[in-house]
């Protein structure tokens, strides 16, 4: 049996939408967060699985920070890069 090599498909063109959010991630500084997706600079840090102490403080989970934008009129939860 031989193997046969597929072409690689052609990139689909990108939408005016995706024009706009790749110039806003481009024109971000390096030491700035910016949302993968959406190109947004807003994020909000959550935190999963905390427990309060007996002294009424918070304790453990795991944080994230997730994309403010994406969240709130997507409602997709994209992690910071």
């Amino acid at each position: 049996m031989t193997l046969k090599l597929v072409p690689p498909t052609p990139k689909p063109e990108e939408t005016p939408a995706e024009k706009v959010r790749r110039r806003v991630r481009e024109a971000a500084p390096r030491h700035q967060l910016v949302c993968r997706r959406c190109g947004a600079s807003e994020f909000i840090e959550t935190r999963v699985g905390v427990q309060v102490s007996p002294a009424g403080k918070p304790v453990g989970g795991a944080k994230a920070l997730i994309c403010l934008h994406c969240f709130v009129k997507r409602g997709e939860r994209v992690e910071a890069p």
